[in-house]
């Protein structure tokens, strides 16, 4: 499994714009103001996963590398299993 999160450098600024197109419709996004600096805020996850695979018995967490960092707690609901990623991670491998 894995989860994505806001990464931005310390610093980031934008702003709500809206602009005409070529094709002449309105559109709205944002303007970078500030690109920042280091170094990088990145917003811990809230996640929790639920699997529907009886074969599931054990959740491992990875660090950025790919690297095993420890068993993830798993509850266990008939076929279902259950977990929450590790807060500060990004991987999670089911086994």
């Amino acid at each position: 499994m894995q989860v994505g999160t806001i990464a931005r450098p310390t610093g980031w600024q934008e702003r709500a714009v809206t602009w005409t197109d070529e094709d002449k419709k309105q559109q709205s996004g944002f303007e970078v103001v500030n690109f920042g600096q280091a170094p990088w805020q990145v917003v811990q996850n809230d996640v929790s996963v639920t699997v529907g695979n009886q074969a599931v018995t054990r959740a491992i967490a990875l660090d950025m590398n790919g690297v095993p960092r420890g068993d993830v707690p798993v509850q266990r609901d008939g076929a279902k299993v259950t977990f929450q990623m590790p807060r500060d991670g990004m991987y999670v491998v089911l086994r």
